[in-house]
């Protein structure tokens, strides 16, 4: 009895060791399966050792990612063209202030590592030293990416003013196609004028209205002369050729109208200028390229855009008194205009809601936040 009771659990212990042999090298066999590598003809998709055409095609592919990655961080949504010259008066300082105190205002752009970059130009002549720019050159240059400093080519065109200014701008646009490969839009500033409290907000949002209501647009007003004008960066070659055209048949033709001309050229090819209801920069100082200039009247921030301006390019209040650009889609009676301008007491008041019956004075009105009917 004790030998047959013996052989029973020797015959249990064995079975056992089959079935847990049998699960084991069911457990190898899955692992060794999963863990297969995986090939697409000769390349080995799961990494591992390959042959030589696989690693060249490996490499071309790593190649191509790292040159994509490059081309996002050297991308910009808007470069900021701005040409400059000394001056009696340091306004460059206070004009990049205005610009570089909003640049955290970017959301809208496209999410790259640098939305926005100022392309700063130099046109002093050699034989002059533009103090104010070598100064933030020295500070900014190592140390900041939004900013980027160049010299530009010093050549003098006789006494000829106004097309040594085209020469500058043909000479600025160049540079921008030449140093930048990834930028959506270029804006057209001067070195003396003070972006308005919130500006960058608002040329996000004109940039993308216009983008919904005129996709197809050639050019963006929302300041007077050659400041303030934005350009899709596809356009900016066709611009230089037309303004080397004009340094040739009209010399005497300022920069400023040459654009217009430009922008207005391609409006029968359904290509519109959109102008902003707003003046989204303020003239610091007096001093004019040109004669006449220097006395006229100076619009001031958020000023509905008109004065200065051609009709193909100004505001038409009258077209699209409901809307803030022109041309406007079609006018809706309950649209209300974004409020830009917060540092106006009364500029922006027509937004607040009826004052009560009990708020008789314009004082009230003020203190109350409300408007009187």
């Amino acid at each position: 009895m004790r030998l047959r009771a013996a052989f029973e659990r020797r015959k249990v212990q064995i079975a056992i060791g089959i079935v847990v042999c049998f699960a084991i090298g069911l457990y190898l066999h899955f692992i060794v399966f999963a863990t297969k590598k995986r090939t697409v003809g000769d390349i080995d998709i799961d990494g591992g050792v390959m042959d030589s055409e696989s690693v060249k095609a490996k490499i071309a592919y790593l190649e191509q990612q790292l040159k994509i990655s490059q081309d996002a961080k050297d991308a910009v949504s808007i470069l900021f063209i701005i040409p400059t010259v000394s001056r009696k008066e340091d306004y460059l300082t206070p004009t990049l202030q205005s610009i570089t105190s909003q640049t955290h205002y970017t959301s809208v752009f496209d999410t790259y590592h640098s939305p926005v970059r100022l392309m700063l130009v130099n046109h002093n002549l050699n034989s002059e030293t533009h103090v104010v720019y070598e100064k933030l050159k020295k500070e900014r240059q190592n140390s900041d990416k939004l900013m980027d400093f160049y010299e530009s080519n010093k050549v003098k065109n006789a006494e000829n003013k106004i097309l040594q200014q085209t020469t500058d701008v043909v000479f600025n646009l160049e540079l921008a196609l030449g140093k930048y490969k990834s930028v959506k839009y270029v804006f057209l500033m001067e070195d003396d004028w003070h972006f308005c409290s919130n500006g960058m907000l608002a040329l996000q949002y004109l940039i993308a209205k216009a983008n919904n209501n005129e996709p197809n647009w050639i050019g963006l007003r929302c300041s007077y002369g050659l400041n303030g004008i934005v350009l899709k960066y596809d356009d900016i070659r066709s611009l230089i050729t037309y303004y080397k055209n004009k340094m040739v048949e009209d010399a005497h033709q300022p920069p400023d109208h040459a654009i217009f001309f430009w922008m207005m050229s391609h409006k029968e090819k359904g290509r519109n200028i959109v102008s902003f209801r707003y003046n989204l920069f303020e003239h610091l100082g007096v001093e004019s390229t040109f004669t006449g200039r220097e006395s006229r009247y100076n619009p001031k921030c958020y000023q509905v855009l008109y004065d200065w301006l051609q009709e193909g390019e100004r505001f038409h209040n009258e077209d699209c008194p409901r809307d803030d650009i022109s041309p406007c889609a079609k006018q809706d009676q309950n649209t209300v205009l974004v409020d830009w301008d917060v540092s106006s007491e009364d500029l922006h008041r027509h937004h607040f809601p009826i004052c009560p019956p009990s708020v008789t004075s314009e004082q009230e009105a003020k203190t109350n936040a409300c408007r009187l009917k």
